[in-house]
Parts: structure tokens; sequence; C-alpha cells
């Protein structure tokens, strides 16, 4: 794999966070991208993030939303999977 920084930014094209990842496949519209989340545990009230849960993105060149699917850091086991909007935030419901 193939290392990669993404760069998540507002509406207002401001970097709002950013992290280190790997560029697992590509096609002729999109490319897959693989990260481990990198902050300390926080609890949003609608999702439980987790240091260590991985990240799979899907990144369309021709579509203005990205796919995401979260793997949990201890079991492996997918605990979201969700299209994102520009705006939008989902994920794993809390426990």
């Amino acid at each position: 794999m193939t290392p990669i920084r993404i760069i998540k930014c507002n509406e207002n094209s401001q970097s709002v966070w950013e992290y280190a990842g790997e560029l697992a496949e590509q096609g002729e519209n999109w490319v897959l991208v693989i990260a481990s989340f990198n902050v300390d545990d926080r609890d949003d009230g609608y999702f439980q993030w987790q240091y260590g849960d991985t990240f799979y993105e899907w990144y369309f060149f021709d579509r203005y939303y990205n796919v995401n699917k979260i793997f949990d850091r201890d079991t492996g086991a997918c605990v979201a999977g969700t299209a994102i909007l520009p705006a939008l935030r989902a994920g794993r419901a809390k426990r």
C-alpha cells in the first residue's frame, strides 16, 4: 500500500482534521484509503470513537460524498458503515 495524507476540510476549505493512511486500491473514479483513528477515545453522544479503530474510506471523483466503514480496534468487527455527505456525520450507536 502507498502512504497518503488525508486532510478533512470544512465548507470554507479550511483544514479541520488531518491523518495518515494507506492508499489501498484505486479505480477509474474512486480510491480506497485505510486509516486508524488517531486521537484519544471520545464520546460525541451519537458515536463512541476509539483510538485505533480502523477506517475504510472510499472517495469518489464524480460524487459529492464518501463512504466509510469503521472496524472496532479490539474485535475487528464492523461497527459502522455510512455514506458521509459533506456537512453530515454518522456513526456507531452508543452501547
